[in-house]
């Protein structure tokens, strides 16, 4: 207990008249204590407001994530879609330039065959002529 306050053999208190002493020490230790809970209030508001300060710049930066993934989803399926029109045209030339091949392919044999055709006949023509003048 205080030094101000003596045990007495039979239990009870007496006062040595220190009683003003015991309370300024209950008073100091009160004024320390809200003291100390004024310390600890302010460290948690400054905690706080720091979790508070962290956490709006992490929801920005999530925003922030977000609407880049977005964009970039938005651009692939841009880009995938003109890949497949880019795809598609170019089939489409290549089926194209197939089928000019084909009709110059065609055009050739043909002009072939008829200069062998006409070759055949001048040839035919040349025998018949020169049979006729052997005769």
């Amino acid at each position: 207990a205080f030094p101000s306050v003596m045990r007495l053999p039979y239990g009870g208190r007496a006062s040595t008249g220190g009683a003003r002493d015991a309370g300024k020490e209950v008073a100091d230790k009160c004024a320390r204590l809200e003291k100390q809970l004024a310390t600890a209030e302010e460290q948690v508001k400054t905690a706080v407001d720091a979790h508070t300060t962290e956490k709006n710049e992490l929801n920005q930066n999530i925003e922030r994530l977000q609407d880049d993934v977005k964009r970039l989803t938005s651009e692939s399926a841009a880009s995938k879609k003109m890949a497949e029109k880019e795809r598609k045209a170019a089939d489409a030339q290549r089926s194209t330039l197939e089928d000019i091949l084909k009709d110059k392919d065609k055009q050739i044999k043909q002009t072939q065959k008829t200069a062998d055709d006409r070759v055949r006949r001048v040839s035919q023509q040349v025998r018949q002529e020169a049979d006729k003048a052997a005769k």
